[in-house]
């Protein structure tokens, strides 16, 4: 006959598994802790250590919340040798060397409005995270009216000065521009741009990726470079993605109509509904769901048989967080969409319910989202 398992065991080691993913609740942590809290005497005898030593590794890897009074609550009965034994196989070993700060995943918030605006003349200024846009003109103003610098920035209006808007990881900024076209940036993108549009042509340049919304002038078209090609449109929304760590540049038309000249590459026209894909081999259209492509400027992440590597890239950029594969990359593709103002733990409970193994570490200074097992 098997040996039943003793019930209060088998929920301990549920509880240190969904603590060692960074998703167990700040009462489930604070159980884990008033553990090793009350058995750390124990410790010593089970791994063959001075006590001062286990004590300073263990500790490094916890953050001290420790609530004793939840340990009855959780698991009365358990065996406090059996518990020290498998916060010892959780915490101590060697062999899990990621639990060194595990962290919280419901701790870790999305990004929001964050951007740096530099001018021509050298000087910086974050701008007002409880803004979401610019308007450049004579003066460069929130969207309220409120002018970003607290003297005049009649600077801004020369043709030959040119400004720079970046948004870091886990930022995002609108800018509406001379002519009246707005730029919505998306994280860690930035967007160059005179202060006035003046000559044949009105160009910008991006890295990253941007939304256009582009005021109609046939008299002088918008010019938009990027990362390996030029767009050149008249008046039309589309949305460009050309980050230098991607393998590819795509260009999805909105409306309108673009042409896309990449480097080496004869041109190509965009109507409604089609993507430009450019790599360094070759240059394609394809007809997709435009509203993929434009849901983060929407405050969504739209993810339509996605692959890891291109679902996680968004999950990284806004959530300012690493990614790391510990083994290949799951052959899985992730559908939904789920607004972008969610902490990281509302959409990695997502990769749970699926059964992708998963863990969130603090490690060399910043979160990293570890996927897969050894």
């Amino acid at each position: 006959m098997m040996e039943e398992k003793d019930p209060n065991l088998v929920r301990g080691i549920k509880l240190l598994h969904k603590y060692r993913k960074g998703t167990a609740t700040p009462e489930e942590r604070a159980v884990i802790e008033s553990w090793y809290t009350k058995y750390a005497s124990e410790l010593p005898k089970v791994i063959g250590e001075d006590e001062s030593g286990v004590q300073k590794r263990v500790w490094a890897r916890l953050n001290n919340r420790s609530k004793v009074n939840y340990l009855r609550r959780w698991i009365p009965y358990a065996a406090a040798a059996v518990l020290t034994a498998i916060v010892v196989y959780f915490l101590v070993d060697d062999r899990q060397q990621t639990l060194d700060a595990t962290v919280a995943i419901e701790e870790i918030q999305p990004g929001g409005n964050r951007a740096t605006l530099t001018f021509a003349d050298g000087r910086s200024i974050k701008l007002d995270e409880g803004m979401n846009g610019i308007v450049v003109g004579d003066a460069v103003t929130y969207l309220d009216g409120r002018e970003v610098l607290s003297e005049r920035n009649t600077a801004s209006g020369d043709a030959s000065n040119t400004m720079t808007i970046s948004t870091p990881r886990g930022g995002q900024y609108r800018v509406v521009l001379d002519d009246g076209t707005e730029v919505w940036l998306n994280a860690e993108s930035t967007l160059r741009y005179p202060g006035k549009f003046t000559g044949k042509y009105r160009q910008v340049e991006v890295e990253g990726e941007a939304y256009f919304a582009v005021a109609k002038d046939s008299e002088k078209p918008f010019r938009l470079v990027t990362r390996g090609q030029l767009i050149e449109v008249v008046g039309t929304e589309f949305n460009v993605s050309a980050y230098a760590n991607d393998a590819a540049i795509q260009t999805t038309l909105i409306t309108g109509k673009v042409r896309v000249q990449p480097d080496g590459y004869d041109a190509v026209i965009l109507h409604p509904g089609q993507q430009s894909i450019v790599d360094s081999a070759s240059v394609s259209i394809e007809k997709v769901n435009v509203g993929q492509y434009s849901a983060w400027k929407e405050g969504n992440f739209y993810f339509n048989g996605d692959s890891p590597e291109v679902a996680f890239a968004q999950l990284s950029r806004w959530y300012d967080i690493e990614v790391v594969y510990r083994s290949q990359v799951p052959k899985i593709a992730f559908y939904g969409e789920i607004e972008r103002d969610k902490t990281l733990g509302s959409l990695l409970k997502i990769l749970d319910k699926a059964g992708l193994e998963f863990q969130v570490v603090h490690k060399g200074g910043r979160n990293q989202l570890i996927i897969g097992h050894d």
